[in-house]
């Protein structure tokens, strides 16, 4: 809750961004006590399975995906926001539990993978993890945008996507220099693995750990 919030006046855009933050801790609050109680997860840990949950079931954008269902670690980093070191303990805690499993990636110049790359894709038993936490997921997100118009879900999922693409940019950019419309230049969006949430299959069957 935003406690000086004066509603009578225009929304600035640090209200926005404020309650981002607001909507942020809040929902990391609702996930960590109705969705991961008793797994065991972390929410970032949880994260990196529900991105390989949803490219492995075909459900997210495919141009990121193999025919056999891995993502590179490359791509899972630049969508996930971490180090590289971090990305690999969190991925090798998961193969630990064998919830997760690597391979070597083909050499690609194109793709900028080199012979040491590695790939990643969650495992049946990722699956039967991270499927009941996906759905407690989405129940929760149904409950929270109950009677929320699809124009306006649209909106904030554009605002959004937008924040986050502007955040990386360049600092010249960002910092208030050369405009992206001056400049000319087409700045790459980074990589995503599941483009939105999509909804999980409706069987799944959590192992026992």
């Amino acid at each position: 809750m935003r406690i000086f919030l004066n509603r009578s006046q225009a929304v600035s855009a640090a209200d926005v961004l404020g309650g981002v933050f607001i909507a942020r801790r809040n929902l990391l609050e609702a996930i960590r006590s109705r969705v991961l109680p008793g797994s065991g997860l972390t929410p970032e840990v949880a994260e990196i399975l529900a991105e390989l949950f949803v490219a492995r079931d075909r459900l997210s954008s495919q141009e990121l995906v193999d025919v056999d269902g891995f993502v590179s670690f490359r791509d899972l980093r630049t969508a996930l926001g971490y180090s590289a070191g971090l990305l690999s303990r969190r991925i090798g805690w998961l193969c630990q539990h064998h919830w997760a499993e690597t391979k070597r990636a083909a050499p690609d110049v194109a793709k900028g993978l080199h012979g040491n790359a590695q790939k990643v894709r969650i495992t049946e038993l990722g699956r039967g993890k991270i499927g009941p936490l996906w759905l407690a997921y989405d129940k929760l997100a149904e409950r929270l945008l109950t009677g929320v118009s699809p124009s306006d879900l649209a909106a904030h999922y554009r605002v959004n996507e937008i924040i986050s693409d502007k955040l990386c940019l360049p600092p010249l950019l960002l910092d208030g220099g050369e405009s992206l419309e001056e400049g000319g230049r087409e700045v790459p969006r980074p990589a995503k693995i599941s483009a939105r949430p999509p909804k999980a299959p409706a069987k799944t069957t959590a192992p026992s750990l």
